[in-house]
């Protein structure tokens, strides 16, 4: 039994690096062994033995196996971890010479190892993954070949509910696109309108502003000129009786010499005084009180 499985596992090596699947027909054996055209009405066989009847497949190897070969398959060292493809989940079509389907459309890469195609199909886990996702993740599962299981599944419900669910979805994200495009526009007119608002409340003020100040600014002139008036002219009485009360100091001043002189002299000031007082003028209430300009403006 042992020499059994080192025959085996050379022939295994020999099959993957001495001879490459590139050398293989699509229907021959790497040891030029004539084996039948496969389709999916006839039988399969074998890769290693003569015109034995396959009953599984490796999608490791690329290699159909017998009940013996794929027994010892699972035992040796180098391929006891492999994807064992059962008789009723195997290949309906013989990989072509380079391993890969000779369906005409390329398959998908896998994401997780991109260098693997997608070829099979996890219905423990509903998912889909390439030779090493179902080695390394579901090697316990039951698998299925994507090529055959795909071959009627455009007609399948589960494709046209498929299709359904995306139809509505992009017709429910059509109606939310062409709302939120109607709330936008609704945005851009409501700023529109309070924009237009605020600058006609702005106007309104520059206008209340610009009248109030012209009235403001001739009102403030006119203060302006009737206390300049006002005080320009005290101003010049005061310089005048400045004048004359230094005039009639130094008339006094000047008769001191002769006592008759300054008694006239005297009398005279206190007339003038008197006539200054009985005339309304105090020193003290010289200066008026002038208008109160601040109050007007606000300040």
């Amino acid at each position: 039994m042992t020499s059994n499985y080192l025959a085996f596992e050379l022939n295994v090596l020999i099959f993957r690096f001495v001879f490459p699947l590139d050398t293989m027909g699509a229907g021959g054996s790497a040891l030029g062994r004539s084996t039948k055209s496969v389709s999916t009405d006839e039988q399969m066989f074998c890769n290693l033995c003569t015109d034995v009847q396959a009953s599984a497949w490796c999608a490791n190897c690329k290699f159909y196996l017998c009940v013996m070969c794929e027994r010892h398959h699972k035992i040796i060292s180098t391929t006891r971890d492999h994807i064992i493809l059962s008789c009723a989940h195997m290949p309906s079509i013989f990989p072509s010479g380079n391993g890969r389907s000779t369906e005409n459309n390329s398959i998908q890469k896998c994401h997780t190892h991109p260098q693997e195609e997608i070829k099979f199909f996890c219905p423990n886990h509903d998912s889909i993954g390439c030779v090493i996702c179902l080695t390394l993740e579901h090697a316990t599962c039951d698998k299925q070949y994507i090529p055959d299981i795909s071959e009627e599944f455009k007609s399948s419900k589960y494709y046209k509910n498929l299709l359904a669910e995306f139809q509505g979805i992009d017709k429910r994200t059509s109606k939310s696109i062409q709302e939120i495009d109607s709330c936008l526009e609704e945005v851009d007119m409501l700023s529109t309108r309070e924009i237009n608002k605020l600058q006609h409340l702005k106007a309104l003020i520059i206008k209340y502003l610009d009248q109030r100040e012209k009235k403001l600014l001739i009102e403030i002139k006119t203060m302006r000129d009737q206390d300049t008036t006002t005080l320009v002219n005290l101003q010049e009485t005061a310089k005048i009786l400045h004048s004359d009360l230094d005039k009639t100091r130094e008339k006094l001043k000047s008769c001191e010499s002769n006592t008759s002189n300054l008694f006239v002299a005297a009398k005279r000031a206190q007339t003038m005084l008197n006539q200054l007082q009985t005339g309304g003028y105090k020193t003290q209430n010289t200066i008026p009180t002038i208008h109160n300009q601040q109050g007007r403006t606000g300040g």
